[in-house]
Protein backbone atom coordinates (compact mmCIF):
# COMPACT_ATOMS: atom_id res chain seq x y z
CA UNK A 1 0.00 0.00 0.00
CA UNK A 2 1.40 3.45 -0.90
CA UNK A 3 1.83 5.80 1.95
CA UNK A 4 1.34 9.68 1.56
CA UNK A 5 4.32 11.55 3.53
CA UNK A 6 4.88 15.24 3.44
CA UNK A 7 3.78 14.88 0.05
CA UNK A 8 5.28 12.04 -1.50
CA UNK A 9 4.10 8.70 -2.16
CA UNK A 10 6.16 5.57 -0.87
CA UNK A 11 5.79 1.97 -1.48
CA UNK A 12 5.18 -0.35 1.16
CA UNK A 13 8.64 -2.80 0.83
CA UNK A 14 8.22 -3.87 4.69
CA UNK A 15 10.69 -1.17 5.30
CA UNK A 16 11.51 0.56 8.62
CA UNK A 17 8.99 3.63 7.36
CA UNK A 18 6.11 1.22 7.87
CA UNK A 19 6.23 1.14 11.56
CA UNK A 20 6.67 4.54 11.83
CA UNK A 21 3.30 5.24 10.19
CA UNK A 22 1.67 2.50 11.93
CA UNK A 23 2.90 4.05 14.81
CA UNK A 24 1.55 7.40 14.02
CA UNK A 25 -2.20 5.55 12.59
CA UNK A 26 -2.56 4.50 16.61
CA UNK A 27 -1.50 8.24 17.55
CA UNK A 28 -4.51 9.54 15.20
CA UNK A 29 -6.61 6.65 16.72
CA UNK A 30 -6.03 7.36 20.05
CA UNK A 31 -6.31 11.20 19.59
CA UNK A 32 -9.86 10.84 17.85
CA UNK A 33 -11.03 8.09 20.71
CA UNK A 34 -10.07 11.00 22.96
CA UNK A 35 -12.14 13.61 21.23
CA UNK A 36 -15.27 11.12 20.68
CA UNK A 37 -15.02 10.23 24.56
CA UNK A 38 -14.61 14.23 25.48
CA UNK A 39 -17.85 14.85 23.17
CA UNK A 40 -20.11 12.57 24.91
CA UNK A 41 -18.78 13.67 28.48
CA UNK A 42 -19.70 17.25 27.37
CA UNK A 43 -23.15 16.22 26.13
CA UNK A 44 -23.88 15.12 30.05
CA UNK A 45 -21.94 17.83 31.67
CA UNK A 46 -20.77 20.85 30.07
CA UNK A 47 -18.83 22.17 32.63
CA UNK A 48 -16.71 19.36 32.86
CA UNK A 49 -12.88 20.38 32.98
CA UNK A 50 -11.34 17.49 31.88
CA UNK A 51 -13.14 17.14 29.01
CA UNK A 52 -13.07 20.43 28.08
CA UNK A 53 -9.36 20.77 28.12
CA UNK A 54 -9.25 17.06 25.95
CA UNK A 55 -11.45 18.19 24.01
CA UNK A 56 -9.42 21.44 23.13
CA UNK A 57 -6.18 19.92 23.03
CA UNK A 58 -7.72 17.08 20.54
CA UNK A 59 -9.26 19.89 18.03
CA UNK A 60 -5.59 21.71 18.13
CA UNK A 61 -3.83 18.49 17.11
CA UNK A 62 -6.67 17.75 14.32
CA UNK A 63 -6.08 21.12 13.20
CA UNK A 64 -2.52 21.68 13.05
CA UNK A 65 -1.89 17.94 11.27
CA UNK A 66 1.42 18.40 13.36
CA UNK A 67 2.78 14.98 10.75
CA UNK A 68 1.39 15.65 7.75
CA UNK A 69 0.53 12.40 6.51
CA UNK A 70 -2.48 12.67 4.64
CA UNK A 71 -4.99 12.55 7.33
CA UNK A 72 -7.78 15.53 7.24
CA UNK A 73 -8.23 16.06 10.72
CA UNK A 74 -11.36 18.22 10.14
CA UNK A 75 -13.08 15.48 8.26
CA UNK A 76 -12.04 13.26 11.47
CA UNK A 77 -13.85 15.71 13.54
CA UNK A 78 -16.81 16.09 11.56
CA UNK A 79 -17.10 12.83 11.79
CA UNK A 80 -17.15 11.88 15.51
CA UNK A 81 -19.67 14.70 16.09
CA UNK A 82 -21.81 13.64 13.25
CA UNK A 83 -21.97 10.48 14.64
CA UNK A 84 -22.15 11.21 18.33
CA UNK A 85 -25.29 13.19 16.64
CA UNK A 86 -26.96 9.94 15.31
CA UNK A 87 -26.35 8.02 17.80
CA UNK A 88 -28.26 10.97 20.14
CA UNK A 89 -30.84 10.61 17.61
CA UNK A 90 -31.19 6.70 17.99
CA UNK A 91 -30.97 6.74 21.85
CA UNK A 92 -34.10 9.46 21.73
CA UNK A 93 -35.98 7.12 19.42
CA UNK A 94 -35.35 4.49 21.70
CA UNK A 95 -36.21 6.30 24.37
CA UNK A 96 -39.75 7.32 23.23
CA UNK A 97 -40.63 3.90 22.31
CA UNK A 98 -39.93 3.10 25.38
CA UNK A 99 -42.43 5.35 27.00
CA UNK A 100 -45.11 4.15 23.93
CA UNK A 101 -44.71 0.58 25.64
CA UNK A 102 -44.76 1.60 28.97
CA UNK A 103 -48.17 3.70 28.82
CA UNK A 104 -49.62 2.36 25.86
CA UNK A 105 -49.23 -1.39 26.04
CA UNK A 106 -48.51 -2.01 29.80
CA UNK A 107 -45.38 -4.29 29.12
CA UNK A 108 -43.04 -5.29 31.55
CA UNK A 109 -39.23 -4.32 31.26
CA UNK A 110 -38.12 -7.98 29.86
CA UNK A 111 -41.10 -7.47 26.85
CA UNK A 112 -40.30 -3.61 26.66
CA UNK A 113 -36.20 -4.58 26.33
CA UNK A 114 -36.73 -7.13 23.72
CA UNK A 115 -38.87 -4.93 21.12
CA UNK A 116 -36.09 -1.92 21.55
CA UNK A 117 -33.37 -3.45 21.76
CA UNK A 118 -32.38 -1.96 25.23
CA UNK A 119 -31.12 -4.37 28.42
CA UNK A 120 -33.50 -4.96 30.85
CA UNK A 121 -30.79 -2.62 33.13
CA UNK A 122 -31.02 0.40 30.87
CA UNK A 123 -34.93 0.13 30.50
CA UNK A 124 -35.00 0.11 34.30
CA UNK A 125 -32.47 2.72 34.36
CA UNK A 126 -34.45 5.30 32.22
CA UNK A 127 -37.76 4.29 33.53
CA UNK A 128 -36.65 5.49 37.25
CA UNK A 129 -34.90 8.47 34.52
CA UNK A 130 -38.74 9.56 33.97
CA UNK A 131 -39.48 9.15 37.60
CA UNK A 132 -41.93 5.95 36.98
CA UNK A 133 -41.64 3.24 39.86
CA UNK A 134 -43.16 -0.05 38.69
CA UNK A 135 -41.82 -3.92 38.80
CA UNK A 136 -39.79 -5.74 36.38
Amino acid sequence: MARLFNGYHEKSNNNPMDGYFDLLAEVYKITANDYKNALIVLKKCPTNEHALSTKYVCEKFFKNNPYEIGIDGELIMSEIERQIKSDNESVSKKQKKLLELVFDQNLNNNEISEQIGLTQNRVGCLLRQYGIKRGT
